[in-house]
C-alpha cells in the first residue's frame, strides 16, 4: 500500500480557480436565509467566523477563515444542499459586487453534523505572478496584510452553482465581518508572541531552504491509525521563526476532521528544517514566522 501527502508550502492560501465568461443565470436556484448571528471564534491558532442557513431540519453552514494576517479568507460551505450540487468544480461568486469564478471541489471532505464539504480561497479569482510582482512594486511602503473592509461591502450573499443549479447563502454585508477578522487577527498575533506592529515592517518572509528534504520526510510516514481507517486530512501549519532564521516552535491546524493524525510534520520542520530569517524595510533580519497547507491523501 502507498500513501502521498501533498504539500503547498507558501505564505499565502490560493485557491484553486479560474474567472469565468459571462454565463446566464441558474434556472434552479435556492436561496438559504440566515438561521443564527454571525458567531466568531476566537482559536489559539485561527480566527473564524460562520453561520448557519437553512432550517432546522436541514442545516447548512458557511465560514470564513484567516490563520494568518492575509488579504484573503478561506471559506467553507457544508450541507445537503451544497452536496447536491454535484461534484469535481463549482461556480462561486460572492455577490452581487464580484464575478464568479471556477473552483474544484474536494469531494472527501466532510464537516461533523452538516455532512458533504468543500472549500476554497478568495472572493475572486487569483492574478497571475506578473501581476503580483507589478503590484508589489507599485506599493512598497511596510503594512501587514489585511482584509479590505471595503471589498466586504461589496458582498451581500454568496453562491455555489454548477450547470443550472444554485445554492445562494443570504449573508448579509459582511463588511462588519471584515473588520471582526481583522480584529481578531491582531490578537492571534499578540498570542503568538508576534508584535503587530513589528510584523508590519517585514518587506520578506521567512523562506525555507531545504523544503524537498523536509517534504520527503514528512512523505515517508502517513499517521498509521489514519492511514488503517482509509482516512485523509487538510491542515494549515505555522513555524515560529526567529531572528537567526531558526524554528523555535509549531503548530499544525486541522482544516478538516482529522481525529486519527498526530504532529509528527511539525517535529520534521524543527528537527530538519533550514530557513532564512524574515527581513525588514531597514534590511535587518527579523522575528516572523513560516506557513502553509498539508494534505494527506491515500494513492
Amino acid at each position: 500500500m502507498f500513501a502521498r501527502i501533498f504539500s503547498c508550502w507558501s505564505v499565502f492560501v490560493l485557491a484553486n480557480a479560474v474567472p469565468l465568461a459571462a454565463q446566464e443565470e441558474p434556472v434552479d436556484r435556492k436561496v438559504l436565509q440566515p438561521t443564527s448571528k454571525w458567531v466568531l471564534d476566537y482559536a489559539e491558532s485561527r480566527c473564524r467566523i460562520g453561520r448557519t442557513f437553512g432550517s432546522d431540519e436541514e442545516q447548512s453552514i458557511l465560514w470564513f477563515e484567516q490563520v494568518q494576517p492575509s488579504a484573503a479568507f478561506t471559506w467553507m460551505a457544508a450541507g445537503e444542499d451544497i452536496g447536491k450540487l454535484g461534484k469535481m468544480k463549482m461556480n462561486v461568486r460572492f455577490g452581487p459586487g464580484f464575478h464568479a469564478f471556477e473552483s474544484e471541489i474536494d469531494r472527501r471532505m466532510e464537516l461533523p453534523s452538516y455532512g458533504q464539504a468543500f472549500s476554497g480561497s478568495g472572493v475572486v479569482a487569483p492574478i497571475s505572478e506578473d501581476e503580483k510582482k507589478a503590484a508589489a512594486e507599485k506599493d512598497l511602503s511596510p503594512k501587514l496584510a489585511i482584509l479590505d473592509p471595503d471589498q466586504g461591502a461589496a458582498i451581500d450573499w454568496v453562491e455555489f452553482s454548477r450547470s443550472q443549479r444554485a445554492v445562494r447563502f443570504e449573508t448579509g454585508n459582511l463588511k462588519q465581518v471584515y473588520a471582526a477578522l481583522n480584529s481578531c487577527m491582531d490578537n492571534l498575533l499578540t498570542h503568538w508572541g508576534v508584535d503587530p506592529a513589528v510584523q508590519r515592517t517585514v518587506a520578506k518572509m521567512p523562506s525555507i531552504k531545504n523544503l524537498q528534504a523536509v517534504a520527503r520526510r514528512i512523505q515517508k510516514v502517513y499517521p498509521a491509525k489514519a492511514f488503517s481507517k482509509g482516512e485523509q486530512a487538510n491542515f494549515h501549519f505555522r513555524v515560529m521563526i526567529d531572528e537567526t532564521g531558526r524554528p523555535t516552535a509549531c503548530k499544525l491546524t486541522s482544516l478538516t476532521s482529522a481525529e486519527n493524525f498526530d504532529v509528527s510534520a511539525c517535529d520534521e520542520f524543527l528537527e530538519h528544517a533550514k530557513f532564512d530569517p524574515a527581513i525588514n524595510f531597514a534590511g535587518q533580519p527579523t522575528p516572523s514566522y513560516y506557513s502553509g497547507d498539508l494534505k494527506y491523501r491515500l494513492n
